[in-house]
């Protein structure tokens, strides 16, 4: 992305767009879920079988996907008035804006797609099968490559390249964890809305995931506010986002591995 847009209007928008997205990511998916979920996924699997852990996860799955689906169209209705928000510096260049707007409403289908290869992830990283969550992200990176080598001026701008690449990266994502779910013998499956999906342990292991999201979600104030004020800069946002880039390299590749693989165990 440096190479092709380098620091500019097309860097800010996407980033600009992409921030939004992953600030619910990380509040709802990833390290919220796996701190709540995981160690419940691992006492129902040693006590009650793969069976039981297939329905109580396809329980939580349906829960996850009617909230996330809500959220979802709530987003895309105040689109407009959630990146004044969270950008407030694009409000003197409209154009750049309303196409952070338009980016931003692509983007955030995402969220659906990431949060369900996350909650496939935990399942399967509790029958101690690393190899999918490790590999996921590989394919949001292949994906984007892909595009930008392939397909930059199939789009109306090069955000929308990037945001296309993301969403078919999203979907190779998902689908990967689930092939991986399939073969180790789970059948995930959407419930339609009923009580059957509320059981009581579920609920319980719902109210275990408050805590995680409301320290999530304070921990990615910073993460706001590096938005909010980048957008008040020339190129801010871009310059934020790969400085980024490189100081969570260290605990992506090392901490975040360990804590994956320890936490079922605990």
């Amino acid at each position: 992305i440096a190479k092709y847009s380098g620091v500019g209007f097309m860097s800010d928008v996407f980033f600009a767009s992409f921030k939004i997205t992953n600030f619910f990511r990380k509040i709802l998916a990833e390290g919220t879920f796996f701190a709540a979920f995981v160690p419940s996924f691992t006492k129902i699997l040693n006590e009650q079988g793969k069976v039981k852990l297939s329905i109580f996860s396809s329980s939580v799955f349906s829960i996850m996907f009617y909230v996330v689906l809500i959220i979802t169209i709530v987003f895309e209705i105040f689109m407009e008035q959630i990146t004044a928000f969270t950008s407030p510096g694009f409000l003197s260049d409209e154009s750049k804006f309303l196409l952070t707007v338009e980016i931003s409403r692509i983007l955030f289908w995402y969220f659906i797609l990431i949060v369900g290869a996350s909650i496939i992830s935990g399942l399967l990283n509790t029958v101690k099968k690393f190899t999918y969550y490790a590999i996921i992200p590989v394919f949001l990176n292949i994906s984007l490559v892909a595009f930008i080598l392939l397909f930059q001026n199939s789009f109306k701008t090069f955000a929308h390249t990037l945001a296309y690449g993301v969403l078919i990266g999203g979907i190779m994502q998902f689908c990967v964890a689930y092939i991986g779910c399939v073969k180790e013998g789970f059948r995930i499956r959407i419930y339609l809305p009923s009580k059957k999906i509320f059981k009581p342990e579920v609920i319980a292991t719902f109210k275990k995931m408050f805590p995680a999201m409301i320290a999530g979600g304070l921990s990615q104030i910073n993460t706001l506010l590096d938005l909010i004020l980048g957008s008040m800069v020339a190129s801010g946002v871009s310059y934020l986002y790969f400085v980024d880039r490189i100081f969570y390299l260290p605990t992506a590749s090392i901490g975040t591995a360990i804590g994956i693989v320890v936490l079922p165990m605990l």
